[in-house]
């Protein structure tokens, strides 16, 4: 229905990263591919980390005010935005002045939260830094997707 080029993936694709084809996905993660398994091989031949201080009884209203510390020490501007609770995690944004991050709180794993918020502040902090002079114009929305998420993770 939409249409595409060599793979049907593509028409997806181009609707989140205009230009981005599977073939370059595949060339890219080819010439990556080596380099992760080497260090994958490297993390699995590593003992494992003990976690379980993270599985604990953590208070709700504690980690919600340990969430709004880490997205105000990140850099996450509360007068632009705010912080809510869902099951799960997720941005949205209706401007660089309107931004809403939401984290989900597990009181048994407090990896969780604090996941949640550093990822979805990384998200925040792409959407609040983009111009506000350029609102409504293609310089004050992301490129893409994969540029996004990337950033989030950054």
């Amino acid at each position: 229905m939409l249409g595409y080029e060599t793979q049907p993936y593509n028409a997806l694709m181009n609707d989140y990263d205009k230009g981005l084809t599977v073939a370059t996905v595949d060339s890219i993660f080819s010439n990556l591919k080596p380099q992760l398994l080497r260090l994958l091989q490297s993390i699995k031949n590593k003992p494992q980390v003990d976690n379980s201080f993270l599985h604990q009884h953590f208070d709700k209203d504690a980690q919600w005010k340990f969430g709004i510390q880490i997205l105000q020490q990140i850099g996450f501007d509360f007068e632009a935005g705010r912080q809510d609770i869902s099951v799960h995690p997720f941005t949205t944004s209706f401007n660089n002045q309107d931004v809403r991050v939401t984290i989900r709180i597990d009181e048994n794993d407090f990896g969780k939260m604090t996941w949640s918020c550093i990822h979805e502040a990384g998200h925040a902090l792409f959407e609040q830094g983009l111009p506000a002079e350029e609102y409504g114009l293609p310089l004050s929305e992301y490129c893409s997707l994969s540029i996004h998420e990337s950033q989030s993770r950054l």
